[in-house]
């Protein structure tokens, strides 16, 4: 028999810039819209009160360290193909086993 395929994983989308809504935007009204459809709407970013540049995106990863993930557990031995199916049908038994009781 054939394995299950695997489970998709969710995907995480980004959020568009405001140089990709506006360029967006300028293709957009070059087309004819569909009927009830509508323009995203631009978002315009508050300058800061001291007149400085806002941090770039780059910048703000940059200066925020990324979270230390744990490391990833070492990879399983593999199990030949006649094996695993033969224990996922219960044909075969598992030679041994551990009690973890202490």
């Amino acid at each position: 028999m054939k394995e299950p395929p695997p489970i998709p994983r969710t995907v995480r989308l980004r959020r568009l810039s405001d140089e990709e809504i506006d360029l967006w935007i300028a293709v957009a009204k070059s087309v004819s819209r569909r009927k009830g459809a509508k323009l995203p709407s631009a978002r315009k970013i508050a300058a800061p009160p001291d007149g400085a540049a806002p941090p770039r995106e780059a910048e703000r990863k940059r200066a925020s360290p990324a979270p230390k993930l744990p490391p990833a557990p070492p990879p399983l031995a593999p199990l030949e193909k006649r094996l695993k199916r033969q224990l996922s049908r219960g044909r075969s038994a598992i030679d041994q086993s551990i009690d973890l009781h202490a």
